[in-house]
């Protein structure tokens, strides 16, 4: 059975593994675009008056079949994963995504590469970040696995009758209130410290690299569009400083006086973000293929033209 067999033989059986409440649901498999243009196929299932349904992607459970699990086996697994993804807070329906007053205070970042997402630009509102691409999203909810979201979209963001700037602003306050930034050497997280050194008290003792991300480390990498905290980080350190994009969850910081001591130079630093991605970063989760340096005194994020040396000799 291949993969197209596979996703009509849950659409037409999963049914038969849901709870009693969805005897009469309307199953629906659809693709997706997600980060870097990864095309998924989701399955929700609706039943009559439900506006908001989770969204469950089929490709893990696919190769869970392919190493022999049977199609019973995995359709229940389904199903009970789908239901533990139904939303928590039930206080969210349609009206929350279409009425800005109900939406705003949930509007939330996220960062993207630019290049990759060509697509999902063109649906969705965005800012310049310089690459990089800042979109929006409305957290609606969330499950025992995590947020769930809505995406932002052209049309929804006309309906509100805002403008981007508006909506750029807004989400970036919105996401350090919701998921305040997160500083940490990264020999605290390796021995299990929790730290913050954005927080007042905790002093910098020239740490090589450091990780930056959320509290709860996921999307994290939407700290990248809120100068404030860019700005605070150079004033913990004391420097200006190199963003290696490890991922959309995170990113690591490294002082480029602490670059410049160990002749780490940002060329070799570029290799070494491209090296993480191919070997242990998935597609959707890519960030960037080279680094950036944030300016201390101009406070300002650019591209280090140096680490991208090797993806141009590529190019040719």
């Amino acid at each position: 059975m291949d993969y197209r067999e596979f996703i009509n033989e849950v659409e037409n059986t999963i049914l038969d593994y849901m709870p009693p409440e969805y005897e009469n649901a309307e199953v629906r498999i659809d693709g997706t675009m997600k980060n870097n243009s990864v095309m998924r196929q989701g399955l929700s299932i609706h039943r009559e008056g439900e506006v908001l349904t989770p969204k469950l992607y089929l490709d893990e459970f696919f190769q869970s079949y392919e190493e022999g699990d049977s199609m019973k086996e995995v359709c229940s697994h389904i199903a009970k994963e789908y239901t533990k993804h139904s939303l928590d807070d039930k206080t969210f329906g349609v009206e929350s995504i279409l009425s800005f007053e109900k939406a705003k205070d949930n509007i939330t970042t996220k960062v993207v590469a630019a290049k990759n997402n060509r697509s999902l630009l063109r649906e969705r509102p965005s800012t310049k970040l310089d690459d990089l691409a800042v979109m929006y999203q409305i957290e609606v909810g969330t499950t025992p696995f995590g947020r769930a979201t809505a995406p932002v979209t052209n049309e929804l963001m006309k309906s509100w009758g805002v403008t981007v700037s508006e909506l750029h602003h807004l989400a970036v306050e919105n996401t350090e209130r919701i998921h305040p930034s997160k500083l940490s050497a990264i020999e605290s997280i390796l021995v299990g410290i929790e730290e913050n050194m954005l927080e007042e008290g905790i002093t910098y003792q020239q740490c090589v690299l450091m990780v930056l991300t959320n509290e709860d480390k996921v999307g994290g990498a939407g700290v990248l569009a809120n100068p404030q905290v860019l700005s605070k980080v150079s004033e913990v350190i004391g420097d200006s400083y190199y963003i290696l994009p490890s991922s959309v969850h995170e990113v690591l910081v490294i002082p480029k006086e602490c670059a410049y001591i160990m002749d780490m130079t940002p060329k070799e630093l570029g290799a070494m973000v491209r090296d993480v991605n191919a070997e242990e970063v998935s597609k959707e989760e890519r960030l960037s293929d080279h680094i950036y340096e944030f300016d201390k005194d101009k406070k300002t994020l650019d591209t280090v033209k140096e680490s991208k040396e090797k993806t141009k000799d590529l190019e040719r």
